[in-house]
């Protein structure tokens, strides 16, 4: 490898090679050339080296002139965070221009803020995207409205520690007269939000206010519909019975994240998304009361209802097959849902919600699984019914038993363009072993494999949350064992990158990489860049309540 010193001076050699007749070509009587300067790449190259860089060294790179600092400028300076503690005060006038996205952190109730907030956001006139990631007092609509004045702004979200539980009324001669187009509203609530509204010590019941949220929801959610073309919403207060009576042409992504409340409110998710025909990504995670049935996404055995007096409601076989993407946490194997023709799906993940190993950890790891999850032989009958040609990845957690072995043997041969696959395969007993390697050989007659992840809930892994080092000092050199020896079988497989093996470290599980030997070093990749995508580190307050 280069040194450091020249790898720039090297890139920039093949990126720029010197011409004639330019400044940077040498003098007719020498045959050296100058090198290149990086003020003279092409604008979309100098922006595409520029995004690989992390902040410090894209800063550094920006001092050292004038032109670079101009060239750095937009993507330095694209995100702004403010924070109504420090008082109405605005950012330099410098960094304005460039402003695409605003974080928004503190209350709402300061002093003279509800008249600073419209000010604020005129200063930035290319401001594209608002996110208010905190405040204890919710969000009014004075704030929201502000936003949605402003037609350029055309996506918002509302953070973790910010909602519409405690907010007054939405003023409905405002609605009536506040246009709201707006493209993308996101709003999804901690996976926990239960123990999170405890952590922050709120002086109201949860259960209480949740009608208010809904209500406010439904307020602008109705407004929306003929814009809207992402949505993120909480399960418990997303007021799906009323988005059910309207239409939504351009929605294309849809999140429902949270939890059922009861059997009936089961039934209104099919009842809306049959009237969602351009839908390209859906993705599920919602749990249930362990009275409830499993919840189906189109119904099970229907063949449609009749329709709202401004659409039509499409047929269970109709609906949703222009799916890119699909997400089902806790699927009913009879749902309509797998009896769709995807053409065009190339994602799908039959999971969990919530993880199971985030709610069993080390204290509770030799207890049987109570949630409940697919067994093998309800993921086989899903898979069957199935009909996805085009499918690239597919994530699935099952509970094994005596069809484990046809399940992944029709996983490899069914699915002949399939690059990524993704397994969280549990034990109902708890003192059988994992015939891991069994597993790896199964997988070898997938060709197209490219990235596989296992979590393989091994009889001698401690878990999560495990807070003995010695217990942990015991584990891990096993761990590594294990994965060199899934990765030395399945790097039989042409096309394979890496195998992930999910560890369980501190404080957050991470996917732990093992690369085959044709790849370069290093190998063995432990990096908290890859934690677990919908894990989030607990404070010691969520894991003694988990615990």
């Amino acid at each position: 490898m280069l040194p450091k010193s020249l790898r720039l001076t090297t890139l920039l050699s093949v990126l720029l090679p010197p011409r004639p007749g330019s400044r940077h070509a040498a003098p007719p009587d020498t045959d050296r050339l100058t090198s290149p300067l990086l003020e003279d790449l092409n604008l979309d190259v100098f922006r595409l080296i520029a995004l690989q860089l992390d902040i410090r060294t894209l800063e550094n790179l920006a001092s050292c002139s004038h032109r670079l600092r101009d060239l750095s400028a937009p993507i330095l300076f694209y995100y702004c965070r403010v924070n109504s503690m420090y008082g109405c005060t605005f950012p330099p006038c410098t960094i304005e221009p460039f402003v695409r996205h605003l974080v928004h952190y503190g209350s709402f109730d300061e002093p003279d803020y509800i008249d600073h907030f419209p000010r604020l956001l005129d200063r930035f006139p290319a401001l594209k995207s608002v996110k208010i990631d905190s405040s204890e007092c919710g969000v009014p609509w004075p704030f929201l409205k502000a936003c949605f004045a402003r037609p350029h702004i055309t996506s918002i979200t509302i953070g973790e520690d910010a909602d519409f539980l405690e907010v007054s009324p939405f003023p409905e001669d405002q609605l009536a007269t506040t246009s709201i187009r707006i493209a993308e509203f996101q709003y999804v609530t901690p996976p926990f939000r239960e123990y999170r509204h405890g952590e922050l010590r709120r002086d109201f019941d949860l259960e209480d206010a949740l009608p208010n949220e809904s209500r406010s929801l439904s307020a602008i959610l109705l407004r929306m519909n003929e814009t809207v073309e992402r949505l993120s919403l909480p399960m418990e207060t997303a007021p799906l019975q009323a988005m059910a009576e309207v239409s939504w042409p351009q929605l294309r992504e849809l999140t429902l994240q949270g939890n059922y409340v009861d059997t009936a409110h089961t039934l209104l998710v099919p009842k809306f998304l049959r009237g969602v025909p351009n839908l390209r990504k859906l993705s599920i995670l919602a749990s249930r009361p362990s009275d409830v049935p499993r919840a189906p996404t189109l119904g099970c055995g229907e063949s449609g209802a009749t329709s709202a007096a401004s659409y039509s409601v499409l047929s269970p076989h109709a609906a949703l097959a222009e799916l890119r993407s699909l997400t089902i946490a806790d699927p009913d194997p009879k749902d309509d849902i797998f009896s769709t023709h995807f053409p065009h799906l190339t994602h799908l993940s039959l999971r969990d919600w919530r993880r199971y190993y985030s709610r069993n950890g080390y204290r509770r790891r030799h207890q049987p699984p109570t949630q409940q999850f697919l067994t093998a032989t309800e993921s086989l009958s899903i898979l069957k019914r199935m009909c996805a040609p085009s499918l690239r990845s597919l994530e699935l957690v099952y509970i094994a038993d005596g069809a484990e072995d046809e399940l992944l043997a029709y996983i490899c041969g069914s699915f002949l363009e399939l690059s990524q696959l993704e397994l969280h395969r549990y034990r109902q007993d708890r003192k059988a072993l994992v015939p891991h390697t069994r597993i790896a050989r199964l997988l070898l007659a997938a060709k197209s494999l490219q990235v596989v992840r296992l979590n393989l809930d091994f009889q001698d892994d401690h878990g999560a949350y495990c807070p003995v080092p010695t217990v942990r000092d015991q584990w891990y050199p096993v761990f590594k064992a294990r994965g060199w020896e899934l990765v030395n079988i399945l790097e039989a497989c042409p096309r394979l990158e890496y195998l992930g093996l999910l560890y369980h470290g501190i404080p957050a599980p991470l996917w732990v990489e093992f690369h085959p030997s044709r790849c370069a070093e290093p190998r063995y990749v432990e990096e908290c860049t890859r934690l677990s995508t919908d894990f989030e580190p607990y404070s010691n307050v969520w894991i003694q309540l988990l615990g």
